[in-house]
C-alpha cells in the first residue's frame, strides 16, 4: 500500500486541501504497522533464536500482509522470503547469529 499525504491545501481555510474525512482515511491507513526487534525492549518480539543455525522468525503479532514485510540485519536492508504471511513466518537466506541486530517493519492484520 502507498503512502499517501493528506493535503493542507495553500492557505489555512481555503478549502482546496482534504476534509477531515479524507485526512483522517489516510492516517488510518498506517493504524495495523507494526516494527519488531530480535532483543529490543521497545518493540514487539521477534520468534526465532540467534544461534548462527536458525534462517526463519516469526512476527509477534502472528501475520503480516504479503508484500509489506522489510527487514534490517545490522541497520542494513536484507532480502526475506516470505514463507507463510498467514502464519507471520519469514526466512533469511543465511542464519543470524547471536549479537546481531535484526528489526523488522510490516503490515498484519486483526
Amino acid at each position: 500500500m502507498a503512502v499517501e499525504l493528506i493535503n493542507v491545501g495553500t492557505v489555512p481555510d481555503d478549502d482546496t486541501g482534504d476534509t477531515y474525512r479524507a485526512s483522517f482515511t489516510k492516517v488510518n491507513a498506517f493504524e495495523h504497522y507494526f516494527v519488531d526487534s530480535a532483543g529490543g525492549a521497545h518493540y514487539g518480539v521477534l520468534v526465532g533464536l540467534l544461534n548462527s543455525y536458525n534462517m526463519e522468525y516469526a512476527v509477534s503479532k502472528g501475520n503480516y500482509v504479503s508484500g509489506s514485510i522489510m527487514a534490517f540485519y545490522n541497520r542494513l536492508p536484507q532480502d526475506i522470503t516470505e514463507t507463510t504471511p498467514g502464519s507471520g513466518i519469514f526466512t533469511f537466506s543465511f542464519a543470524p547469529d547471536n549479537g546481531d541486530s535484526i528489526f523488522i517493519t510490516y503490515r498484519y492484520t486483526l
